[in-house]
């Protein structure tokens, strides 16, 4: 299914960049991810909620503005999405269960406080189509503009895990260690609302421009099916070039 996903968006990208591109749009996206969780049993959201952290992640994005009118552009193209969030278990002791599919702590040498850091990843290939409108301008032939963003993404499943990174103690001599829980199945499509604003600043005419992006992503779909089914939200920032690929 990722192969196939992978080689359809490759093929579709591709068509579109040869129709009248001009412009492509190249970012790095660091961002805070979480989760909204919608349990069989409301008990156990309040007692894990408190437990739940943001999860730091870097994603990647490249786009192809397809001209709408003066001021209008349609944004289309590939997104690496890196999602998840993080799951706390502190003060983890000496023969405590660290987690059901992993056991108990065995390892009795402890420096400092210990605690285990579940680390939830999603790992996406998306196809955005984003509408980007451009404001008018304050200050006539000024080099920088604002545009504000909105629309979506189809994105396919490429990676799921749990990474379990260990403090303060060793599992079986390692400091993490990666795993899947047994009641989780991964969706392999996924779909997700994105929001946002993007100040450009020309550097080189209208050959390259840099731009600062921040935006907000929301789910459409659950990323996961079972007890407890995960809706994924990210809060980022783009950071990137638009580069001119012709004098055309």
């Amino acid at each position: 299914m990722r192969y196939i996903l992978i080689v359809f968006s490759f093929l579709f990208v591709q068509k579109s960049y040869s129709q009248n591109s001009q412009y492509l749009f190249l970012s790095v996206q660091p961002g805070l991810n979480h989760r909204i969780m919608f349990p069989e049993n409301e008990k156990f959201k309040d007692s894990f909620k408190k437990n739940d952290k943001f999860h730091q992640s870097l994603s990647f994005n490249i786009y192809k503005p397809i001209s709408l009118s003066q001021r209008s552009t349609l944004l289309i193209g590939l997104q690496y999405q890196n999602m998840g969030f993080k799951r706390m278990k502190d003060d983890v002791k000496f023969l405590d269960t660290i987690h059901p599919l992993l056991g108990i702590r065995a390892d009795q040498v402890q420096i400092g406080p210990s605690w285990v850091e579940f680390r939830y990843r999603y790992h996406y290939l998306s196809i955005p189509f984003l509408y980007s409108k451009e404001l008018k301008r304050r200050v006539k032939g000024a080099s920088g503009s604002l545009h504000v963003l909105a629309g979506g993404a189809i994105s396919g499943l490429l990676k799921q895990d749990i990474n379990a990174v260990f403090y303060g103690f060793t599992f079986k001599g390692q400091k993490s260690i990666k795993f899947n829980e047994n009641d989780i199945s991964s969706g392999l499509v996924s779909g997700n609302i994105q929001i946002g604003l993007r100040y450009e600043n020309k550097i080189d005419g209208e050959k390259l421009s840099v731009f600062v992006q921040p935006k907000l992503t929301l789910p459409v779909l659950p990323a996961n099916y079972g007890k407890n089914m995960h809706m994924l939200y990210s809060i980022g920032a783009e950071f990137g070039l638009k580069v001119r690929l012709s004098d055309d």
